[in-house]
């Protein structure tokens, strides 16, 4: 499906939104745009499990794992939890259940520089990833057109304008909306004022 952009569908202003009393967290945002690192920073701080969605979603091999939906609905199911809203058919279990959603609309730049860098690392380091998988050859990242860093920056836009609609279609939820690191950083410490002040 092809999402389009609308003054309806952008996002929406934060209006003082909080993760006051939110046990369930979504963090969404394109590819690279930082949302596992802020959802692990974030379970930390508020000493909520963290659940990745790439974990549920591989298995060996790079394979897909055929249980990913009925996964997905325990995770959604539970009091507590902190994950990305990353694939297209699992918003209808996660949003309505969240608490509370973080936006990071990171410029497409930059979301997919961090992302080149990340896929570099992880080869280089040859990090162990999800069930056992590694980083492919960063060439085929790079190069082929359906590799990882040519395909987030066609999804870039497509991945916001999808976010925006479920935004949309969801009025009722905080939207915590992030458009940089340094807004991250600012963010995560304000957290910890509000601990200290507590």
């Amino acid at each position: 499906m092809t999402w389009q952009l609308t003054s309806s569908t952008w996002p929406r202003p934060n209006h003082g939104a909080s993760l006051c009393g939110a046990d369930r967290i979504l963090v969404a945002g394109a590819a690279g745009a930082g949302k596992t690192y802020l959802a692990k920073a974030l379970a930390a701080h508020l000493d909520v499990p963290y659940v990745s969605q790439d974990a549920l979603f591989f298995r060996e091999g790079w394979t897909q794992n055929p249980e990913f939906i009925d996964d997905v609905a325990v995770l959604s199911a539970g009091s507590t939890w902190i994950t990305e809203l990353h694939f297209e058919g699992t918003e209808g279990l996660l949003v309505d259940r969240a608490d509370a959603l973080i936006w990071l609309t990171l410029p497409r730049w930059r979301s997919v520089a961090s992302l080149f860098f990340r896929t570099l690392s992880r080869r280089v380091m040859r990090t162990p990833l999800w069930h056992g998988n590694t980083q492919g050859q960063i060439s085929r990242a790079v190069f082929d057109r359906d590799g990882l860093i040519r395909w987030a920056w066609r999804d870039h836009h497509q991945r916001v304008c999808w976010l925006a609609d479920v935004a949309a279609r969801h009025p009722t939820i905080p939207v915590i909306q992030l458009s940089s690191r340094h807004a991250v950083r600012r963010f995560l410490r304000s957290l910890s004022t509000e601990g200290d002040e507590g």
